[in-house]
C-alpha cells in the first residue's frame, strides 16, 4: 500500500520553497478531506492538502461514488476525481502530494508538517480526514511475501493484470463488493471469498453472476515455481481445501492511521469522515461531515482571533 501507490486524482503543485504557510491544512486525500477544504476555500481560508502517508484507499480506486453534496449524480471514482481536481484548482487549493510528510510539530498557535524533503508547512488548524488503511489479512500466510506477485489491496490498479485468469476478493463488506465487481469489469475470473457465514441477499444481488464462497478462513497463499500466486488454501465451514487464484485481492474495511497526530496537536486539529466513524461506503455522509469540519475549523480560526493569513 508501499504506502498510499494511487494519489495520481489531484494535481501536483510541489512544495517549491522551504516554508509554506496556509490558513489550514487538509491531511487525506478523502471525499471529507476534499469537500472539507472546498469548504474552508469558500469562507475564505487560504488552503493546503496533504496525502496521508498512511492511506492505501484511493477515490479513483472506488467503482462508482453515490450522490452527494458535492457532486449531485452518481459517479465513478474516475469521474470524481476528475471533478475534484478541476474543483480544488478553481478554488485555489494546493494539493501536496508523494512528499510524504512523516510528523507534525506544534507551535504556538501553529501546526508544522515537516516532509522527508525538508519542507515544512504550516497552518493555524488542522482537518484530519485520511482515506483509510486496508487491515490486510491474517500475518504469517503469505500475502506479505507475494505481495506484487498475485497479492494485492487493489483491484482497480492490478486486476487488468489477471484478464481471464481466475482471481480471488477476500472480504465481507461494501468494500469487498467493490473489488470484485472492479475486477469483474477489468475481465478478469473473480471469486468472492466471503468470510461471514452468510452473504445477504441484497449483497448477492450486487454481484450478480460473480460466485460467492461462504464462512471462508485464509490459510495460505502459495506460489508457483516462478514465485506468483497460485493457489489459495481455505477452511470454508470447517473443510480445509484449495482453489486455483493467479490473485487476491484483499478487500476488507479500512481502519484509521493515527500516524501523524501527536497528542499535542489535538487542540488544533478538527476530525472528519473516516475518523469519525463513517463508513468508507457511506459518500454522501462522508462529503457531509467534511463540510462541517470545514466550517468548524473556519469558526475555530474566527474564534481565536486567527483571521485569515494573520
Amino acid at each position: 500500500m508501499s504506502v498510499a501507490p494511487h494519489k495520481e486524482y489531484l494535481p501536483v503543485r510541489p512544495v517549491r520553497e522551504n516554508r509554506k504557510t496556509s490558513d489550514a491544512l487538509v491531511i487525506g486525500e478523502s471525499l471529507a478531506g476534499i469537500s472539507a477544504a472546498l469548504e474552508m476555500a469558500r469562507r475564505g481560508l487560504v488552503v493546503s492538502v496533504i496525502d496521508h502517508p498512511f492511506d492505501t484507499l484511493s477515490i479513483r480506486g472506488t467503482r462508482t461514488i453515490g450522490v452527494n453534496e458535492l457532486l449531485p449524480t452518481e459517479s465513478t471514482g474516475e469521474q470524481f476525481a476528475s471533478f475534484a481536481q478541476k474543483a480544488l484548482l478553481a478554488a485555489g487549493v494546493t494539493v501536496v502530494r508523494g512528499g510524504h510528510a512523516q510528523r507534525l510539530l506544534v507551535g504556538h498557535e501553529r501546526i508544522f508538517a515537516s516532509f522527508w524533503d525538508n519542507n515544512l508547512l504550516t497552518a493555524k488548524v488542522v482537518v484530519f480526514a485520511p482515506n483509510g488503511t486496508e487491515p490486510g489479512v491474517a500475518e504469517n500466510i503469505g500475502f506479505e511475501r507475494l505481495s506484487g506477485f498475485g497479492a494485492s489491496w487493489d483491484a482497480w490498479s492490478d486486476a487488468f493484470f489477471y484478464k481471464g485468469q481466475p482471481v480471488c476478493v477476500i472480504g465481507s463488506g461494501a468494500r469487498a463488493l467493490d473489488q470484485a465487481l472492479i475486477a469483474s469489469d477489468k475481465g478478469a475470473n473473480v471469486t468472492v471469498l466471503w468470510e461471514e457465514k452468510r452473504i445477504s441477499a441484497e449483497h448477492r444481488g450486487v454481484l450478480g453472476s460473480i460466485p460467492v464462497v461462504e464462512d471462508v478462513a485464509l490459510l495460505e497463499l502459495l506460489a508457483d515455481s516462478q514465485g506468483n500466486l497460485s493457489t489459495l488454501r481455505i477452511n470454508v465451514a470447517g473443510v480445509e481445501r484449495s482453489i486455483a487464484a493467479c490473485a487476491l485481492f484483499s478487500a476488507h474495511e479500512p481502519n484509521v492511521s493515527h500516524f501523524l497526530l501527536p497528542a499535542s496537536s489535538l487542540s488544533l486539529v478538527v476530525r472528519a469522515g473516516l475518523v469519525n466513524g463513517i463508513a468508507h461506503s457511506d459518500h454522501a455522509g462522508l462529503v457531509l461531515d467534511g463540510i462541517r469540519a470545514g466550517v468548524a475549523a473556519t469558526a475555530y480560526l474566527h474564534s481565536r482571533d486567527l483571521s485569515p493569513q494573520s
